[in-house]
């Protein structure tokens, strides 16, 4: 009797063994994917005016650029956006030639520089380094390493405004990695006249970020 018991024991422990084996043997269960804000809410903003900034290319339509940010972003001392949060820039937001503000409608990514479309964004580098161009979010996220840039390839975002002062704007964007935003705002958006200090297709002035994202 003492020996089966002996044998029973061993053979229980051996199982016990070979059962904590496999399982320390298993692989850890993957991390869930990183998610963004979806459905940002912009606190904040301006608009530049450009006048007809791409007549150089026989488009005779004004731009607007439009420039919206959450609300944990601000403008440091050093005159460089800094925090977390989502900036979203539309660079060309195409007006008729009479027109300087933003009007109430809809605008719909198109690459025709008509009035009430904006052109689409686009990534370009230059000596490694990455030149956002047209329409795109920056996502400024706590852990650097999960901060990007995004571009929006279509879809479309309505203004409504009562004075030209205090702008409701709904966005319903595609971006380049099949994700939709629905970004909102609805605040005073300041208006800057740079027709006079950027000429017909010069460099646009941008906003640095403190945050590098490679």
């Amino acid at each position: 009797m003492k020996n089966t018991f002996n044998i029973n024991t061993l053979i229980i422990s051996f199982l016990l063994l070979v059962t904590i084996a496999v399982f320390s043997c298993k692989p850890p269960e993957p991390l869930p994917p990183y998610t963004y804000e979806t459905n940002p809410k912009y606190t904040w903003g301006f608009a530049e005016f450009y006048g007809s900034y791409y007549s150089n290319y026989h488009i005779p339509n004004n731009v607007v650029s439009l420039n919206l940010f959450t609300e944990k972003l601000f403008v440091n001392d050093k005159n460089q956006l800094d925090g977390v949060g989502q900036y979203l820039i539309i660079q060309d937001v195409f007006s008729a030639p009479g027109d300087t503000l933003l009007l109430s409608g809809e605008y719909k990514v198109a690459e025709t520089g008509e009035p009430f479309t904006f052109y689409s964004g686009k990534k370009f580098e230059d000596n490694r380094e990455i030149i956002p161009s047209g329409a795109f979010v920056y996502y400024l996220e706590a852990e650097p390493t999960k901060s990007k840039i995004v571009y929006i390839v279509d879809g479309t975002m309505n203004i409504s405004t009562m004075d030209y002062k205090t702008y409701t704007i709904s966005c319903n964007f595609i971006l380049d990695d099949k994700t939709e935003l629905k970004g909102t705002f609805n605040s005073i958006l300041d208006f800057y006249d740079k027709a006079a200090e950027t000429p017909p297709s010069m460099e646009r002035q941008r906003l640095q970020l403190k945050q590098k994202i490679n």
